[in-house]
């Protein structure tokens, strides 16, 4: 048998339920963190939680179309040495940049190279998915020494030092990209016009001219703004704006007067 023959395939599975990776022994540690977790099962009936090691750890991946080798790392994984297969959430890869397309091609509408597959922007690798069963998946190996320092590298999961899977911020970030309706906000055009509703503004004078200039004070000039103001109640010193209907711009005064 060639040493390529003699290599032992694993599995690297997609599992969104997961909410951190997992490695076994078909993966080289490279770095021991030193942090430890505490593991339990999906029903207490599985017993008690276990302290489990949490590393970075690394896996190779033998393209079988290009006949190339890549180094696959994933950080902040939990090492239990008892599993031959490796887990990793999908929300992780998504994080580190990695575009992830889980729909198998038989199930896609309109099928391409893109569905059921990985892949790195940063690299121009994509990486197929296999099948078995339902369960999406990676076929890796278990990497030479040699190769770890001399593969293409490819990092699975965010460069970090700490990985925290109930960090509100992910469900903030949801929340704010959506309206009242749970339809997308539309993104902001830097380049155009900028809106401003002003609630109130106070000015000495009644001259519709001077309070168009001290409005358009306000802007740089170099920001075309458009302001909505609502209507302008005259006293004997001043003359306050509140927002209800009236338009106003750098151009002209809009003005709805109570006397």
């Amino acid at each position: 048998m060639s040493s390529m023959d003699s290599r032992e395939e694993s599995t690297t599975e997609l599992d969104s339920h997961a909410d951190s990776p997992v490695v076994g022994t078909q993966a080289a540690i490279i770095r021991s963190t030193g942090r430890t977790v505490s593991v339990k099962g999906f029903t207490d009936a599985l017993g008690a939680p276990i302290l489990v090691p949490v590393v970075d750890a690394a896996v190779a991946y033998d393209c079988e179309y290009t006949g190339t080798t890549i180094l696959l790392v994933i950080r902040n994984a939990l090492h239990m040495r008892s599993m031959h297969a490796n887990l990793i959430p999908p929300f992780m890869m998504r994080l580190a940049g990695i575009e992830v397309d889980e729909c198998p091609k038989f199930l896609s509408p309109k099928p391409s190279e893109v569905n059921h597959s990985l892949y790195c922007p940063m690299a121009n690798v994509r990486i197929p998915l296999h099948l078995d069963g339902i369960i999406s998946y990676i076929p890796t190996r278990l990497p030479l020494k040699e190769e770890l320092n001399d593969l293409e590298v490819i990092e699975l999961t965010p460069m970090t030092d700490v990985w925290d899977p109930h960090d509100s911020s992910y469900s903030e970030q949801v929340h704010a990209m959506v309206d009242y309706k749970g339809q997308v906000k539309s993104a902001v055009n830097k380049a155009s016009a900028r809106h401003f509703i002003a609630a109130s503004v106070i000015t000495n004078s009644l001259d519709p001219v001077s309070l168009d200039h001290a409005i358009s004070d306000l802007y740089p000039e170099t920001n075309p703004t458009s302001q909505t103001i609502s209507s302008v109640r005259h006293g004997r010193d001043e003359c306050e704006l509140y927002s209800e209907v009236a338009s106003v711009t750098s151009e002209s005064v809009s003005q709805e007067v109570e006397h």
